[in-house]
Parts: C-alpha cells; structure tokens; sequence
C-alpha cells in the first residue's frame, strides 16, 4: 500500500510539475506574440529623421527577427514608439533600440538603460518635458515611468548608468540632435516608476 501510494504521489506530482511547465511556456508564448505583433502593426514615424537614417531603417529592417524584440518604449505625446533588443550593435540601433549590457533587465528593479540614435527613434527626445509618461511593455507586464530630469554629459560619463534603488529608466542618445558628424556628447532622460514615492525634480535641463 506505501508502494502504490508513493508511487500516486509521484504521478500526482510529475503532472502537477508539467501542468505548471505547460502554462509558463503558453505564458511566454502569448507574452512574445503581443510584443511580435505590437512590433510589426506599427510603422515608425520618420518625420524627424535624417535621410541617412530612413535609408539604413530600410535596408536592414527586411532582415531584423522580430522574435529578438525584448521590449517596446513609448512616449505618446512625442510620437515615439520603438521596438528594444538586447545590446547595441550598430545593426540594432539600425532598426530600433537596444539595452545598455550590464544595466536593468525589463520588469526589474535598477536602473533600465536603453540607447537609440538622435537622427532616428529618438530624434523627438529633444522635446521631452520633466513629468512625461513612457511606458514599457515586455513579456512580464507594462511599466509605466515619469520624466524626472534630463541631462547633457560628456560620452565617458557613465555614471548615469550606475544602479538605483528603485525601478528606474535612463534613455541615452547622442547630442546635439542636429549635428554633422558625430556629435560630441550625450543627452540623457532620467524617469522613475509611476508608482514610486519620490519627489519628481521640477529643476531645467542640466547644461555643461
């Protein structure tokens, strides 16, 4: 009899463990489906962007596995609205946004650090007011941040990178945004969770 019952046991825990298995990969499957969808049903607007940068968008992004999406950032009032990979190859920023290794991974606590470049997804930063809304979908749930404050530091400045207690997001991108070449600095948006209790700087954009 403890033969058969511990053998029950077993089977009883074997589909219960499967069960749990089953629901967590048709989790990630719908997760993945809503970002791969939210990805291809929406065209970036270009208005702003450098021919140069339309022109490498369109050649690369026939190319682009949507599957590799990790995330998508959106700030309404400026129109932006792009899809985030994991680092930041020249081929990613080519066709989107890309994590900053080493910083925040999505639905986290940290700091999340996300780069784009000036004449392209994140042409419209360069409107971006201190109590703007971004929010962040990914395969756990949407985050909802508010613009603290903003920065303009030089390219080694990686403090801005560093951890932070609360749940946080930093976007990077080069500045200033019309410049020929390589623009000499970066500018910086700092927000903070929606939810978090932390009194949000009313101060000017910080200038060197």
């Amino acid at each position: 009899m403890i033969e058969v019952a511990l053998g029950t046991l077993g089977a009883t825990c074997l589909i219960i463990f499967g069960l749990s298995q089953w629901q967590s990969a048709q989790a990630q499957t719908k997760a993945k489906a809503q970002l791969e969808a939210a990805w291809t049903i929406k065209s970036p607007d270009q208005n702003l962007w450098s021919n140069k940068r339309v022109a490498v968008y369109e050649q690369q992004i026939a190319d682009a596995p949507v599957s590799e999406a990790i995330g998508l950032v959106s700030i309404e009032r400026l129109g932006i609205n792009v899809a985030v990979f994991d680092g930041t190859s020249e081929k990613v920023l080519n066709i989107g946004a890309g994590r900053i290794p080493g910083t925040a991974r999505f639905g986290r606590d940290g700091n999340l650090a996300i780069a784009a470049h000036r004449d392209g997804f994140f042409r419209g930063l360069k409107d971006i007011r201190v109590g703007d809304a971004i929010s962040v979908k990914h395969g756990d749930g949407n985050d909802q941040f508010v613009v603290t404050n903003t920065w303009i530091v030089e390219p080694d400045d990686v403090s801005v990178l560093e951890p932070t207690d609360e749940r946080s997001i930093t976007l990077v991108t080069c500045y200033p945004f019309y410049f020929v070449g390589n623009a000499p600095q970066r500018f910086i948006v700092r927000g903070v969770a929606s939810d978090d209790k932390s009194i949000i700087k009313k101060g000017e954009r910080s200038e060197l």
